[in-house]
């Protein structure tokens, strides 16, 4: 992703609602410019499991989480020889 160019958006009063995974890299996974941020973020009433690498948040100002679920992976289990 690149802040480069003549026209940097502006995006803002976002919702995402009833969103549910099984499985997830990342929880939640927002990217915004830094010059221009996202604002107005709201995610609700939705459920992460299994994730494995946690969050990426960047380029955002006001995130609302409002019964949001995250849950991490469970540890994969070592083989034995």
């Amino acid at each position: 992703m690149s802040e480069t160019g003549t026209f940097l958006p502006t995006v803002r009063n976002i919702v995402v609602e009833r969103m549910h995974s099984a499985s997830s890299r990342h929880g939640v996974y927002i990217r915004g410019f830094e010059k221009t941020p996202l604002r107005g973020v709201v995610v609700r009433d939705s459920a992460f499991r299994g994730v494995t690498n946690g969050h990426v948040i960047e380029g955002l100002v006001d995130l609302t989480l409002i019964d949001v679920t995250v849950e991490a992976a469970p540890p994969k289990k070592e083989e034995k020889p």
